[in-house]
Parts: structure tokens; sequence; C-alpha cells
């Protein structure tokens, strides 16, 4: 798993020059890393990686642990390109069912001189009707503010020290589809702004010198009928989190936010051909939050963290297509809203996004995948993001 946690310098590379290195290293991932390879992108999908832990082994009942080693490489525009390596034991707990457990070590770092360590820890119990989740990680990040709605160009650079905790159990309803969860998460993060922040952006969360702490509850629901965590070609995902932030959780600020996410997969041409959407808001309440809490856009073209504001409501649509052998091929688009209010969502500026990928099919009877996709934003530049596993 690799934690990405925020925004990066852009490196100094002509778009041509990057493309290329980048098919070149796609290359060299077919031919050399295919047999290392794990699952891994972000921690917002850290979830999905534990769902399937037995997929990735290919071990679907075996009661003895198994050993993975993972190098990744890593491309993201606001981070650069860079390796993330992970260590991974797979475990089966007795009772636990047909799920396989996982703890692992992971760590890794890009050229724009970001790193993160930390260990993770996947448990499936009562025969999958309880899943518990737990993450540490240690993190220094160097990244840009954009403003509130993106429109600080070309940004203020700043650095961040993080230590992040997440606790999460997650409880099966009844042997349905439905699960209800909570999780605990706290960071503590020292920041340092290499230049002042411009006074019609000090009266919104923004940069600040000196230590910050979030700690907050999240209540969890969700209904999850995907056929496959790596690349589903049928079912459903809805997904609601509220969460609260209070001194007396670890919080040096009160806050409230939440997010909302619907996924939907629709097969075509035995399943050869898949049509895929998602659509996501997400919203912060408090004043006082810290400014790295504020939603932002994740539409593959925009920069991580680039458009941000108190709620944000963004969409997507992909197209995938298997190939021959196992080649594919994606496209993609989508577009997006921020503002402070949802009754002002539409007031401002829209912003498109889309984009092409190849994929590879690194373990067919899993549909597990790598790929690259190269997406443009209509007000940006060129991004290339390198990935193991669809990005929804």
């Amino acid at each position: 798993m690799i934690i990405a946690v925020a925004m990066g310098r852009r490196r100094k590379i002509g778009v041509c020059a990057r493309i290329l290195a980048l098919r070149v290293l796609f290359a060299s991932i077919i031919a050399f890393g295919a047999p290392f390879l794990v699952y891994a992108q972000s921690d917002e999908r850290t979830e999905e990686i534990a769902d399937d832990g037995q997929e990735i082994t290919g071990a679907k009942t075996k009661n003895k642990p198994g050993f993975l080693f993972a190098p990744i490489p890593v491309s993201e525009p606001v981070l650069g390109t860079g390796l993330a390596v992970t260590g991974l034991v797979i475990y089966k707990p007795r009772g636990a069912g047909q799920f396989a457990s996982h703890a692992g070590l992971f760590g890794g770092g890009t050229s724009n001189g970001t790193w993160a360590v930390g260990a993770l820890n996947s448990m499936k119990l009562r025969d999958d009707s309880v899943r518990v989740e737990t993450v540490i990680a240690f993190a220094h990040v160097n990244q840009k503010y954009f403003g509130i709605g993106g429109n600080l160009n070309p940004g203020i650079d700043y650095t961040q020290d993080k230590f992040f905790l997440k606790m999460a159990p997650r409880f099966r309803l009844k042997g349905s589809n439905w699960f209800l969860g909570v999780e605990y998460r706290f960071e503590n993060t020292d920041t340092t702004t290499d230049a002042a922040i411009p006074d019609d952006e000090t009266g919104a969360p923004s940069p600040v010198d000196g230590n910050q702490r979030v700690g907050g509850l999240t209540a969890i629901g969700a209904f999850d009928s995907r056929n496959n965590l790596y690349s589903a070609t049928t079912g459903r995902l809805f997904e609601l989190r509220v969460g609260t932030f209070q001194p007396w959780l670890g919080s040096t600020s009160s806050f409230h936010n939440g997010r909302l996410e619907y996924r939907h997969y629709l097969p075509l041409r035995d399943e050869r051909l898949v049509v895929a959407g998602r659509a996501v808001s997400e919203w912060l309440d408090g004043d006082d939050a810290p400014f790295f809490e504020l939603p932002y856009l994740g539409l593959r073209g925009y920069p991580r963290g680039a458009v941000r504001d108190d709620v944000t409501l963004w969409g997507e649509v992909e197209a995938r297509h298997d190939l021959f052998w196992r080649l594919g091929v994606a496209v993609f688009g989508g577009a997006g809203w921020t503002a402070d209010t949802y009754t002002k969502m539409f007031d401002g500026k829209t912003r498109w996004a889309g984009g092409f990928g190849l994929r590879y099919n690194l373990r067919p009877e899993d549909r597990l995948k790598i790929g690259m996709d190269v997406a443009w934003a209509v007000d940006g530049e060129a991004a290339i993001y390198l990935r193991v596993g669809e990005a929804f």
C-alpha cells in the first residue's frame, strides 16, 4: 500500500519525454515485476486490498502463512515518480472463513523528496462477518497549496511531517452485502510553508506553520455487490461516511465531514466490454478545520488536491475493453464542481477531464491488472498514472 498524502512539486520535464520514459517503465513492469506485484494504490483503497487477500496469493483455503514481496513503481502528477515496496504475510485466523487476512510493512519515496513508511493489518473473523483494518504510518511530504477552488496558481510550496493511525472494524449484516462500521483516525501534522498565504485566502482553511492534530470517529454504512474488487464487471458499491472530529478524540479543532459514493458496473459483449461509472460528493463543516481536510476533486487529470472547497461533487465514466491475449484499453472522462455550499454548487466553473489507458491482465483468473493512464484537464496539463488495479 502507498499512503498518498497530498500534493508534490511538479518536475520540469517535457510531456513527451515523460511519456516516453513511463512507457519504458511500463514495459519493464510487465517484463520483470509481474511475479511480485501486489495490488497497492492509495489510502482510500486500503479496505479493497484487504477484502480479497486470498486472490493475490491464489491460495483460497490454505491455512499456512504465505509471504509476498512487492516492488511497485509510482507515477502521480503531484508526487513525481518513484518506487514503493510492500512485504506481506498472508494468514488465516481460526474460524475466519474463506477469506484470508494479511499483515505487512510498506515504504516508498518519490522524485520530489516525499517518503512514507508504515505497517498494516487486515483481519477477517467469524466467517468473514467481522473485518478489522489497522494502518500506522509516518510520512514526509513536499506539497503545493493551490488555494480555495484551485485559483492560487502556480501554488505555494509547503512541507508536512505526518504520523497517521487508522483503526476500522466493519460488521456484515446477516450474511448480506450490507456492512456497518466505525473508523477512528488520528493524524499529527507539522506544517512548514515556504511563502506567505495571500490575504484573500487566510479567511478559509489554509496552510499555517506549526502543529495540527486530527482525531475523530467516522460512521460507515456500505452496500457492496461487486463481483471483483480489482476489476469489477458487474455489481454496485454504495458507501456513506459521516465523521466528527473533536478535542476529546485527539483533534486540535472541532469539525465534521462526510462522503457519499456510488459505483455501477455494466457488462457488455460477454464482459469483454465494461462500462463503469462513479459519482462522489464530499463535504466539510467547521471553520477551524485544517486546510488539508478540505475535500478535493479526484478527477484524473487534475493534480491531487489542486481543486478544493467545503463541498465537492464529481463523477467519471469509463469504458474498458479486453482486446486480445492479456491486453486491454480504457477510455474515460468526467466532470466536477466545488463550492462553499451545495446551493452554490453549479454557480462556479465546471471542471472537465478525460483520457485513455492501457491495461495488462496480470492474473486473468482474478482480473488483477496493471496499467498506465494518460489524462488531460481542460484547464491543465497532461498527467500520467501508473496503477495496479483499476481506478475504481
